[in-house]
């Protein structure tokens, strides 16, 4: 019979039932001596812990949490000590019983894991909700919550800041103006975002009210707009600015057009169209423009200052002037209808002309008058010389010559002749000295009127040697009558070179005139340089007098087509101006010659200059600094107008005092 067999089986199946308790449990379940070693651990304990075998282990190594010091605290507690603890990816929570004798610790174990992750749910959930529950006093602006009354139930921060505190329970329609009944039940209303502009003080705000149809509730989210709205101000204002910009070009009077870099029209006024025609847009300037071409359109591309550019359209003259915006690599082209200012400078430079052809004409008739008036004495000298020519012929014929002496009196008549023809111009003191010995010689040979007859013998070249040469072989009687004879001779021949170099001189003023107009001739020519600059220094003779030296330079010049009369009218204008520069004494040097397909033409005077400060102004209509009467100022105006315009060549100014030099470059095709 077994040792226990004296047990009741009823209390021993109960012990076995009992035995069986931990292992049926699905939690943990371990029992533990005083030390903290296992000494039993169901299988439960034993697949929560990775382990095989629990017993014999120590708890503190096994549950997180578990020390000394708490162990303590469970072991005295003589109650249930609850602990949590995670192991692995479980959350565990370890109740700890001791027995009654305090020898051992029972630890029975539930996974809370659920229950933690519902708690971290929870504590989430109340963040979450903290953070929702602050957007409204984080919110910069204004924010409120509304019964559908308008009543304020909530209210942030900074709609108390705005609006005052103690919102709630107040009328929205009350706080805040621009709200009326009709705007509330437009809100109320509808569940789309109403807004409301509204100014509060200086500040202008913008509400934005949604009715929540689910809780029947308005919330109202508030902007601070004031700063927009000074910007929508600035703008409305720019943009008024902006169309009274825009209008510019249309109330320009003349036409306006703003152009690409290769010349296509991209804007155009009003004027411009009337001028050209409508649909400019898209149009080339080079081809509406007439006379614009490659040349000039490059030269305005590279320009920094403003290019003009004149041009006759129908019956007016524009003078178009050409800007470049190298910022926006634009080119802008401003019109201005000059038709009335060009007839204006036609009537001066036609007065101006005639002021100029009536100075010349005067000025010729002087140069005419020396001449004429020479050939009036020398033809009323000639008159008494013939008589007294055919008295001594007659008184010569008395006297019987030999071939000898012939000959002798036919060297002397062509010395006459020559001397006569080709007078040289001696020192006073010299002629004194050379009348003195014909004086003394006539007074020897008793030959009456010696005083009369030494300045003739003298300027017909006749010396003391060729009369002694002829008397040395005359008989006595013969000699008075053969000289006086030579001298009437001498007069006569004198008197004839007089009204020859006088017609002459007529001659050639009148020819240099009839070349200077260019009369009977085509406006446009092949005209020679050197010849207009002749003829113009022989009209503007009086106007320089004959105290300034002027010094020609010629070089050869091949013809050039130009405007031969207009080329005079400039050459004139210089010459003038340097005249009077001058005041009747001093240089005026001219220099011409063919320089890189041009002809180049240098005026130089060495008066007193041109002062710098007005140098720049020289070429401008009605600019002068002659006194009133003596100029309009449009000569200079003209030269530049004939060179530039007319013959596309260069004009160019260097003056200093003492020096004031005009270079014209004229182009051999400058005019087509």
């Amino acid at each position: 019979m077994p040792e226990n067999s004296f047990v009741d089986p009823q209390v021993q199946q109960l012990l076995t039932d009992m035995a069986l308790f931990p292992e049926m449990n699905p939690g943990p379940v371990c029992r533990i001596d005083r030390s903290g070693k296992i000494l039993l651990a169901n299988t439960a304990a034993k697949n929560l812990f990775g382990k095989f075998q629990l017993v014999g282990l120590s708890w503190f190594d096994l549950c997180p949490g578990i020390d000394s010091a708490l162990w303590k605290k469970i072991m005295d507690a003589g109650h249930l000590y609850p602990v949590e603890a995670q192991i692995g990816n479980v959350w565990m929570h370890f109740a700890h019983v001791t027995n009654a004798s305090r020898e051992y610790v029972f630890v029975y174990g539930t996974d809370i894991t659920a229950n933690k992750e519902a708690e971290r749910m929870l504590a989430e959930q109340a963040r979450t909700i903290s953070e929702i529950a602050r957007f409204p006093d984080m919110n910069p602006g204004p924010v409120l919550r509304l019964d559908l009354e308008g009543t304020i139930i909530l209210s942030n921060a900074a709609a108390s800041d705005i609006f005052g505190s103690d919102l709630s329970g107040k009328c929205w329609k009350d706080v805040c103006p621009g709200i009326d009944d009709g705007k509330w039940e437009e809100i109320k209303g509808s569940n789309a975002l109403i807004p409301v502009e509204a100014l509060v003080g200086e500040t202008t705000f913008l509400f934005n009210h949604r009715r929540d149809l689910k809780t029947d509730l308005v919330f109202v989210f508030g902007t601070d707009i004031t700063a927009n709205k000074l910007a929508e101000a600035k703008l409305i204002e720019q943009a008024k600015t902006i169309a009274e910009i825009a209008r510019f070009p249309d109330m320009n009077p003349g036409p306006v057009l703003r152009l690409d870099l290769d010349g296509f029209v991209l804007l155009s006024n009003v004027a411009a169209t009337k001028v050209f025609g409508e649909d400019l847009n898209g149009r080339k300037w080079l081809d509406i423009c007439e006379g614009m071409n490659t040349t000039i359109w490059n030269g305005i591309l590279h320009a920094t200052d403003v290019v003009p550019f004149e041009v006759h359209i129908g019956e007016r003259d524009f003078v178009f002037q050409h800007r470049r915006d190298f910022e926006t690599d634009l080119v802008f082209v401003f019109g201005t209808d000059v038709t009335l200012q060009k007839r204006a400078e036609l009537g001066l430079r036609q007065s101006e002309k005639l002021a100029t052809l009536g100075t010349l004409a005067a000025g010729i008739a002087h140069e005419l008058n020396n001449p004429a008036a020479a050939m009036r004495r020398a033809s009323l000298h000639l008159r008494k010389a013939l008589a007294n020519l055919e008295r001594t012929t007659e008184a010569k014929s008395a006297h019987v010559y030999t071939p000898e002496q012939l000959t002798i009196l036919s060297e002397l008549t062509d010395l006459i002749e020559h001397g006569t023809q080709h007078p040289i111009t001696l020192p006073m003191i010299r002629c004194s000295e050379l009348e003195g010995e014909i004086d003394d010689w006539l007074a020897e040979n008793k030959i009456s009127d010696a005083g009369d007859l030494s300045p003739i013998i003298v300027r017909a070249g006749l010396r003391l040697e060729h009369l002694t040469k002829l008397t040395s072989t005359l008989d006595p009687d013969a000699v008075s009558d053969t000289v006086k004879w030579l001298a009437a001779l001498a007069t006569v021949s004198e008197s004839v070179s007089e009204i020859g170099e006088g017609s002459k001189r007529i001659s050639d003023i009148v020819s240099a005139v009839k070349g200077y107009s260019y009369l009977d001739q085509a406006p446009i020519q092949d005209v020679d340089i050197n010849k207009g600059i002749e003829n113009t220094l022989m009209v503007m003779h009086h106007k320089l007098g004959e105290k300034v030296a002027v010094h020609k330079d010629f070089g050869e010049l091949p013809l050039v087509t130009a405007y031969g009369t207009e080329l005079n009218q400039a050459w004139t204008s210089i010459i003038d101006n340097a005249a009077y520069a001058l005041q009747g004494s001093g240089e005026l040097r001219i220099r011409t010659y063919f320089e890189d397909n041009h002809a180049v033409v240098e005026i130089e005077d060495n008066g007193p200059g041109i002062p710098s400060e007005i140098q720049s102004r020289i070429y401008d209509p009605f600019f002068t600094t002659k006194p009133p009467g003596m100029g309009a100022g449009l000569g200079l105006t003209t030269s530049y107008r004939i060179i530039t315009e007319q013959h596309h060549g260069m004009i160019a100014v260097l003056s200093n005092p003492g020096l004031t030099k005009f270079t014209i470059r004229l182009p051999m095709d400058g005019v087509k």
